[in-house]
């Protein structure tokens, strides 16, 4: 997943339903201003 920071206002809800605990575990920028974040399920 690749993070565009914009201001989107409400916005909708991009999975419905419950989602796993999850963990942050790195973050590769980009020079164009995007983020590449990776997470794994937390336990």
């Amino acid at each position: 997943m690749t993070i565009v920071p914009a201001v989107l206002g409400a916005g909708l809800p991009l999975f419905a339903g419950a989602v796993a605990p999850m963990r942050l575990v790195g973050m590769t920028p980009s020079d164009n201003g995007m983020a590449e974040p990776a997470y794994e399920i937390a336990t």
